[in-house]
């Protein structure tokens, strides 16, 4: 059993039932919330927790665990609203209690125009 509620702006709220589990999803202006006790891809993001996506500001997400995921949550980046696709992530933190910050960083994969070159040096075609 479940339902379906909406309101004003974009607000939308539902429970169902997908392959035997309950999934919870609310969309609102300021945020997405996602929730199920399995592994489950919602289209936007694929978890087994509940995780609310906040749009506080242009450009950037925060993730909020709601309920910790025992597995890998999956994020697509281009396809959640404030993301645009072919953009770049290029600052990421994990928020800890007591507001600590831990800083993710992302590999540079681009190869040197000079592969005998320090990594730090590119070429302007390739930035």
């Amino acid at each position: 059993m479940g339902y379906l509620a909406t309101g004003s702006g974009d607000f939308l709220e539902y429970r169902a039932e997908k392959d035997s589990e309950i999934v919870d999803v609310v969309r609102d202006s300021e945020y997405d919330f996602y929730s199920c006790s399995k592994r489950t891809d919602f289209g936007l993001i694929a978890t087994d927790g509940a995780l609310a996506i906040a749009h506080d500001q242009p450009h950037r997400l925060a993730l909020y665990e709601v309920q910790k995921p025992k597995g890998i949550t999956e994020l697509k980046l281009g396809e959640i609203r404030g993301t645009v696709r072919g953009a770049r992530a290029t600052r990421a933190w994990a928020v800890l209690t007591r507001d600590r910050k831990i800083e993710v960083t992302f590999p540079d994969l681009r190869q040197p125009a000079n592969p005998s070159a320090p990594r730090s040096h590119f070429s302007k075609s390739e930035t």
